[in-house]
């Protein structure tokens, strides 16, 4: 054998030995016939060194890159603020921690509590002693009806009678569920007044 011919052959040696240990730049072995290992690049900013598959299936993958290792990126951090019903915002946080958090609502990679359009309202329970009804609203947007309960309150039913807790008429003569006893309840009782 020529002395190219050896080079050759030991050059072929290095390249499917590289290959096998995913030292090549740019070229990736195969899993057990499955699919690529790549860098799996979270919302924090780090990094693991798994397949497409494995990524996709965590809930804080930002990225996949499945012709670069997690030694040959840089992975940037996907933060933004978290705003609450009570209004308040918490910056430079994950989408997934955020919303993990109760009532937090993630506003957008890249911002902050201060970058224009970006808004924390202050939510409330939005009660309609008309209809029974009860939904989160900001205090403009509770509507012609509805009676807004305040900064962060919710329209739960903790006693499981059917109607929000916080809507429940706790004063009989406040026949209009308004939250103020006066000349409508009178009207109201006189209205269905039978002797």
């Amino acid at each position: 054998m020529s002395h190219t011919h050896r080079t050759i052959v030991a050059l072929l040696i290095a390249i499917a030995v590289l290959l096998a240990l995913n030292l090549l730049p740019g070229y990736r072995a195969v899993v057990a016939n499955g699919p690529f290992v790549g860098a799996c690049c979270l919302q924090d900013g780090t990094c693991i060194d798994t397949t497409s598959i494995e990524c996709s299936a965590m809930p804080d993958a930002a990225s996949f890159n499945d012709e670069l290792t997690c030694a040959e990126v840089t992975c940037i951090p996907q933060l933004g603020p978290c705003c609450f019903p009570d209004g308040q915002c918490l910056e430079m946080i994950t989408q997934t921690a955020c919303v993990a958090l109760p009532d937090g609502v993630f506003n957008g990679v890249g911002n902050t509590c201060d970058t224009p359009g970006v808004d924390c309202p202050i939510l409330g329970a939005c009660c309609n002693p008309k209809n029974g009804t009860c939904f989160v609203a900001t205090e403009p947007n509770c509507g012609g009806d509805g009676i807004w309960k305040g900064p962060a309150t919710n329209c739960d039913d903790a006693d499981f009678n059917g109607n929000p807790d916080i809507c429940e008429n706790t004063c009989p003569a406040d026949l209009d569920g308004n939250g103020n006893v006066g000349i409508t309840d009178f009207l109201i009782l006189l209205a269905n007044w039978t002797p």
